[in-house]
């Protein structure tokens, strides 16, 4: 009887420890199993996919930068079109046609269907101004 009072003893307080053990065990082996298998299910292409669709931290912090005058230019072969765009660009936001026309010198007239030809190759949005009776220029 006494044996098995010691044996009762020995059960009785190892028990919760050897309970405690085996599920810390099976919960260390279903999150090194989770970790293998999720590496494993998924396709080929998803890693470089996520690295292509990635922003640059530069991009985030610094304020996007009008391309080159040399790029733009390329981009629009007529002159009169270049020296519209670096106006823009320098002057840092929207513009009245008015105000581009007066800068360049120009005819107003010619500098309008420069606008209009600007807008319908996507180089510059145009928008109304009622107050100033003219169109607010900004570049794309």
């Amino acid at each position: 009887m006494h044996e098995h009072y010691e044996h009762s003893e020995f059960i009785n307080g190892l028990g919760p420890w050897l309970l405690i053990a085996v599920v810390i065990g099976l919960c260390g082996l279903a999150v090194i199993l989770w970790l293998f298998l999720r590496n494993r299910s998924k396709p080929p292409g998803d890693a470089a996919e996520s690295k292509e669709t990635a922003v640059p931290i530069e991009r985030l912090v610094q304020p996007e930068q009008p391309p080159p005058v040399e790029e733009r230019r390329r981009a629009t072969p007529a002159p009169e079109e270049s020296d519209i765009l670096d106006l823009l660009w320098q002057n840092g936001g929207p513009m009245s046609q008015t105000e581009i026309a007066e800068s360049l010198g120009g005819d107003a007239q010619r500098i309008a269907e420069t606008l209009k030809s600007m807008e319908s190759q996507q180089l510059i949005e145009r928008q109304w101004d009622a107050e100033k009776n003219t169109f607010s220029v900004s570049p794309v």
